[in-house]
């Protein structure tokens, strides 16, 4: 995320808090009185997602699933629920499934677990990424006009991936694990208007088989219409990327999205 976007958040988020006592008192926002939260939306982000899959003494092609096998943009959900535990702590999960599935003329030769999948000949192929996140937050400041907290979270993808052509077939599936932490910031410019920002990651590095890392970050504008219902619009971004024994995999995806939000 760029650092200006965020920076902008806070600050706004710090005057909104340091406004005197009596104005506070008389401000009221519109939103934040829930017991459960359920976000629904569509994004449109542009595909590249990279997969490798190793056999032993045999490496193999880093396949992006764009360039070498045509998958193309797809419109994809999301899902957010959030549970409010107590004045200042939530529950957290969100679910961004991501498929993709084409058919062309590889342009290479491809080897995937140990299979060559010969350049120049109709091939399928199928790609599920399905990735969860399942946190908790802690507001640290929070009052009528926003909130400042921080976020532990684990990040969850399940990967299934298959190539076919009239010569070899091949599929993986994978499962990957990352816990992280991050911070979350809302100020209410009006009432029924919230400017949210939130970021989170982490980098699981190393120089052998197990290298997972993660970056998330997410700007949205609510216009809540009472406290049940709003329309939330704002820019995703999701970077993973994973190296567990003979497989490995990355997907960055940053799109706008637009989604509606109820509350009970």
């Amino acid at each position: 995320m760029r650092p200006t976007v965020w920076a902008g958040v806070c600050l706004a988020s710090l005057l909104s808090f340091c406004a005197p006592e009596h104005a506070q008192a008389q401000f009221r926002s519109v939103g934040e009185r829930y017991v459960v939260e359920i976000l629904g939306g569509e994004w449109f982000p542009p595909p590249n997602p990279v997969i490798v899959r190793d056999a032993p003494s045999v490496p193999g092609t880093e396949i992006n699933f764009a360039v070498d096998l045509g998958v193309t943009s797809r419109r994809f959900s999301m899902w957010r629920l959030g549970v409010r535990l107590a004045q200042r702590q939530k529950a957290r999960v969100e679910w961004l499934p991501i498929r993709y599935s084409a058919e062309t003329v590889t342009q290479r030769s491809l080897i995937y677990d140990g299979i060559t999948f010969a350049a120049g000949l109709p091939t399928v192929s199928e790609l599920e990424w399905l990735a969860w996140r399942f946190g908790y937050e802690y507001d640290l400041i929070a009052h009528e006009r926003g909130f400042v907290g921080i976020i532990a979270e684990v990040k969850y993808a399940e990967v299934k991936s298959r190539i076919a052509n009239a010569e070899a077939v091949a599929g993986t599936r994978t499962r990957v694990a990352i816990p992280g932490v991050g911070a979350i910031g809302r100020v209410y410019l009006v009432r029924f208007i919230a400017i949210t920002g939130e970021v989170s990651g982490i980098n699981l590095g190393g120089s052998g088989a197990d290298r997972r890392r993660y970056l998330d970050y997410d700007v949205s504008g609510t216009i809540n219409f009472n406290d049940s219902f709003g329309l939330q619009g704002g820019t995703r971004s999701m970077d993973m990327r994973y190296r567990l024994g003979r497989d490995a995999g990355s997907i960055e995806v940053r799109e706008k999205y637009f989604a509606a939000v109820v509350r009970f």
